[in-house]
C-alpha cells in the first residue's frame, strides 16, 4: 500500500530534449504555420464588406490595398516554406519579415477600416510564423555551436598529439649521439692521414723549400741587375726583347732559354759597366751579381732544377695516390655521411621547433 502511494505521488521523469530534437521539432512547425497564414490571407481576400454602401473610389482604394497586402504576405510565406538548415535562410527570412512589415504598413492602416478582424488575424499568424522561425534559428545555432566546440576539441587533441610526436622526434634526434660518432670517425681519418700521408707531405714540403731556395739564388741577382739590363736594352737594341722577358719573369724565362742566350747578354753588360758605357750606382755589386750568373752556373741550375721539379711532381702524385687509397676514401665517406646526417638533423630540429611553436600558438587561440 505504501509503495502504491509512493508511485501515485512520484514526480514524472522529464526527458531532456537534445538540440537536434529541438531543431527537428521547431522546423516541423514551419509548414503548418505557413498554412495558417495562407488560410488567414484567403479569408481576408474573400471577406465581404460589412458596409457595402461606399463610393466606387473608396472601393478601388480598398481593393488595391487588400491585393497588395495579400500578395506581399503570400510572398513571405513562399520564402518561409523554402526551409534549409543554413544561417543564410534565417538571415533571409529576417530581412523578408522586416521588409514585409514596412511594405504592408500603409495597406494595413487602410484595411483596418474595412476588415479589422481579418487583417488582425493575418498579423497574428505572421507573428506566430516569425516566432517559430526564430525558435528554429536558436535551436540551429545551438547545434552549430556544439559542433564548433566538438571540432575545436578534436583539433586540440590532434595538435596535442602532433606536439607529442614532435617531442619524441626531437628526443630521438638529440639522443642519436652523432657528435660522438663524428668525433670517432674524424679521429680514425686523422690517424690514417698521419700514418700514411703526413710523412710524405713533410717530405714534399721539404723538397719545395729546397726548390724555393734554389729559385731565390737565381731571382735575387736578376733583381740587382734589372736597372743595368734596361739601360743595356736602350744602348744595344739587339738585346732588348730578351731583356724585356727576363725583366718580367727571370725564372720562367730562364727555364725556356736552354741555349742560355742570357749569358751572352750578361757578358755584354759586364763590358759596358767596366768601360763606364753604362752608369750604375754600385758597380761592384752589379759585377758580383753578373759573376753569380755565369754560364756554367746557369746550366748547372737548369739541370738540377729539372730534376727536383720531376721529384716534386712524383711526390705530389704519390701523396694524391695515398689520399685516394680505399681505406682513406672509406673513412672520408663515413665521416661525410655523418656530417650530412648531422646537418639534416639540425635542419629537422629547426623545422620541428618551428612547427611546434605554430601549434602552440594555435592552441592558445583555441583557448
Amino acid at each position: 500500500m505504501l509503495n502504491f502511494f509512493k508511485q501515485m505521488f512520484k514526480k514524472p521523469e522529464v526527458k531532456e530534449i537534445t538540440s537536434e530534437e529541438a531543431l527537428e521539432s521547431s522546423k516541423n512547425l514551419i509548414k503548418p504555420a505557413c498554412e495558417k497564414v495562407l488560410d488567414a490571407v484567403k479569408k481576408l481576400d474573400d471577406a465581404e464588406l460589412m458596409n457595402p454602401n461606399i463610393s466606387p473610389q473608396e472601393r478601388n482604394v480598398m481593393e488595391g490595398n487588400r491585393e497588395t497586402h495579400c500578395k506581399l504576405t503570400r510572398q513571405l510565406v513562399e520564402k518561409a516554406e523554402s526551409f534549409e538548415e543554413d544561417q543564410k535562410y534565417f538571415d533571409r527570412m529576417r530581412d523578408t519579415t522586416l521588409n514585409w512589415t514596412k511594405n504592408t504598413h500603409r495597406p494595413l492602416m487602410v484595411l483596418l477600416h474595412f476588415f479589422e478582424k481579418e487583417v488582425m488575424q493575418v498579423g497574428k499568424e505572421v507573428h506566430d510564423l516569425s516566432k517559430i522561425i526564430d525558435d528554429t534559428e536558436q535551436a540551429y545555432k545551438k547545434i552549430i555551436g556544439k559542433k564548433e566546440i566538438e571540432q575545436k576539441n578534436e583539433q586540440k587533441q590532434k595538435l596535442l598529439a602532433r606536439i607529442k610526436e614532435i617531442d619524441e622526434c626531437v628526443l630521438k634526434i638529440t639522443s642519436s649521439k652523432l657528435d660522438e660518432s663524428e668525433k670517432q670517425k674524424q679521429q680514425k681519418l686523422d690517424l690514417l692521414l698521419s700514418e700514411k700521408v703526413e710523412k710524405e707531405k713533410q717530405k714534399l714540403e721539404a723538397l719545395r723549400a729546397g726548390i724555393k731556395e734554389q729559385e731565390q739564388k737565381i731571382i735575387e741577382p736578376f733583381l740587382v741587375l734589372n736597372g743595368p739590363l734596361r739601360k743595356l736594352a736602350k744602348l744595344k737594341p739587339v738585346y732588348e726583347n730578351l731583356i724585356h722577358k727576363y725583366d718580367q719573369n727571370p725564372l720562367e724565362t730562364l727555364i725556356t732559354d736552354p741555349s742560355l742566350r742570357i749569358a751572352e747578354t750578361l757578358m755584354a753588360l759586364r763590358e759596358s759597366i767596366k768601360t763606364d758605357e753604362i752608369e750604375v750606382k754600385n758597380k761592384n755589386k752589379a759585377l758580383h751579381a753578373i759573376n753569380e750568373l755565369d754560364k756554367e752556373m746557369l746550366g748547372h741550375f737548369l739541370r738540377e732544377y729539372a730534376i727536383v721539379k720531376i721529384q716534386e711532381r712524383e711526390k705530389e702524385e704519390f701523396v694524391e695516390y695515398l689520399l685516394k687509397s680505399k681505406e682513406i676514401v672509406m673513412a672520408k665517406d663515413e665521416l661525410k655521411q655523418i656530417q650530412e646526417q648531422r646537418k639534416q638533423d639540425e635542419q629537422d630540429l629547426h623545422d620541428l621547433d618551428k612547427e611546434k611553436q605554430k601549434h602552440k600558438a594555435t592552441l592558445e587561440r583555441l583557448g
